[in-house]
């Protein structure tokens, strides 16, 4: 196949600022792109270490961080399709001490019956045999 007619990658990438906090998802060509004038570098999830322009040319890479980028309110943030950003950040994993499944929903951290927000920082992604665990207590 021709350079011409592959299809480009269609990945969304999520932005981060300088404190870790998203900003938006962007296409991963603006992604790349942003890499290659030094505004951002990728960002590996599982380890959390800086990985390069050459490191995620020929990837998938899931976050890039825009080290000069200003905190934004969480109230003003749009994660456009719901859930799938929170899968995303946490790479499809339950993120409960001790336990390796896949994880399948979203939990609120501080549980909403006790007054915990629907915001970025209290959601994780977890497993549905965590969520039933955990409750709301």
């Amino acid at each position: 196949m021709s350079r011409h007619t592959k299809k480009h990658h269609t990945q969304t990438v999520l932005a981060l600022d300088c404190h870790f906090m998203p900003m938006v998802e962007m296409s991963r060509r603006k992604a790349l792109k942003a890499m290659a004038t030094g505004r951002a570098h990728a960002l590996d999830l599982r380890t959390w270490s800086k990985l390069g322009l050459q490191d995620v040319a020929s990837q998938p890479f899931h976050a890039v961080v825009f080290s000069k980028a200003k905190a934004v309110a969480e109230s003003k943030l749009g994660f456009g399709r719901g859930n799938a950003s929170i899968f995303r950040r946490d790479d499809h994993r339950c993120q409960y001490l001790g336990c390796t499944r896949r994880a399948t929903t979203v939990d609120h951290v501080i549980p909403r019956c006790q007054g915990g927000p629907s915001i970025w920082g209290n959601l994780v992604a977890c497993c549905r045999e965590c969520n039933a665990r955990k409750g709301g207590n």
